[in-house]
């Protein structure tokens, strides 16, 4: 079960909801990735209060991975990745546990051909009725497009944005 309901966005309010994962947190952190622009106005939207950011719970997994890895790579020294794990947690994006969810993963990643994991994060999208950004385009390829009213490209964060229907 979802630890809590959040609210449809509001697209025309001050404050949005939305759906974020690893591959856009990232370059919050690793500046040699590509969209950082992107990514880095939506973090600051989000530090300003200008929306609000829900993961299910296996991201900070994720970014733990990721900052290990990254660590491994020579793009971080272990003290930067330490520092950014403190501060994304300090940040306190809202965390969901997958529950009631999961099911809806499961479908999508026998069709999408995409991991469950990642199907987690369109399924939590959906739920919300919110939007779903990401660096993944094979996750938003193989998804297609009737996938479109909840997942976006990164690159397209701070675009006009069209409400659904």
């Amino acid at each position: 079960m979802m630890s809590r309901v959040w609210p449809s966005p509001t697209y025309h309010g001050t404050r949005t909801t939305l759906v974020v994962d690893a591959s856009v947190v990232a370059k919050w952190f690793l500046r040699d990735e590509v969209a950082c622009s992107s990514a880095l106005q939506m973090k600051e939207d989000f530090v300003e209060g200008r929306v609000a950011l829900v993961a299910p719970s296996l991201f900070m997994y994720e970014m733990a991975s990721l900052l290990g890895v990254a660590v491994k790579r020579g793009r971080l020294t272990a003290h930067d990745a330490l520092a950014a794990f403190e501060e994304l947690t300090s940040m306190r994006i809202h965390l969901v546990e997958p529950g009631s969810i999961a099911p809806t993963a499961v479908s999508l990643a026998t069709t999408s051909g995409q991991s469950a994991y990642d199907n987690t994060y369109v399924a939590l999208a959906m739920a919300l009725n919110s939007l779903f950004y990401t660096a993944d385009r094979l996750l938003i390829r193989n998804l297609g497009p009737e996938y479109a009213n909840w997942v976006r490209d990164i690159e397209a964060y701070g675009a006009p944005l069209v409400t659904r229907e």
